[in-house]
This record gives C-alpha cells, structure tokens and sequence, in this order.
C-alpha cells in the first residue's frame, strides 16, 4: 500500500525520458518489486509531496549502514519503480524519518548522495 502511494505521488513529477538512466520494461518489474520489498523491510518508510516535490521517508539507521553505491542504487530503483520505462523523476529528495534529514536527492533524473 505505501508503494502505491508512492507511485500516486511521483506521477506527477516525470520528467523527459532523454534525463532517465536506461529503464527498461524489465527494469522497471524488477524494481518495482525490490521497492515494494524496500517498504516491507523496513527501510522505505513513506512518501509524501511537499511544494509539488516527492519525499521518500527512510529509516535513518539501517540507511546510514548501507555502502554509497547501494544507496546509489536503491534510489536509482526508486525512480524507475515510479516514473516507468524510458521515464525519469524530475524531483525527489530522500529524507531520514527520524530526524528528517536530507541523504539523497534526484534532480532532472540523476540520482545523487547528501554528505555532511
């Protein structure tokens, strides 16, 4: 139910698919899948828009333990689970539940990490 949510969210922020990294049709079942484990595991927490911007709510703890280039990559999941093949996010910011904190954003389709 939270990834519908989610996908609710983020339709309305899809930007051109020339910005998307390559999601294919089969890239987006397998991550559609990997965010729908990412909400039951604990780690995806929510969503919610705020001035026409999606947020991802995510476990602070269990976030900060995961390598750079897992982050990277979950995240890159997020964007093709919600914006679909051939299709990009044209805004997304990844926040800590807990202290709502700023760890990851994607602008016009690239995915990058928040560092201290």
């Amino acid at each position: 139910m939270k990834f519908l949510i989610l996908l609710a969210c983020g339709l309305c922020l899809v930007a051109s698919p020339a910005l998307a990294e390559e999601c294919t049709e089969v890239r987006y079942a397998k991550s559609k899948q990997a965010v729908e484990r990412a909400f039951e595991g604990g780690i995806f927490l929510g969503s919610q828009t705020v001035d026409n911007r999606l947020q991802l709510f995510v476990d602070g703890s269990t976030w900060r333990n995961v390598p750079p280039d897992v982050r990277i990559n979950m995240v890159d999941m997020v964007q093709c689970a919600v914006a679909g093949a051939g299709s990009a996010l044209a805004s997304l910011d990844v926040v800590t539940a807990d202290s709502q904190r700023l760890v990851a954003r994607i602008r016009n389709g690239r995915v990058s990490l928040v560092t201290d």
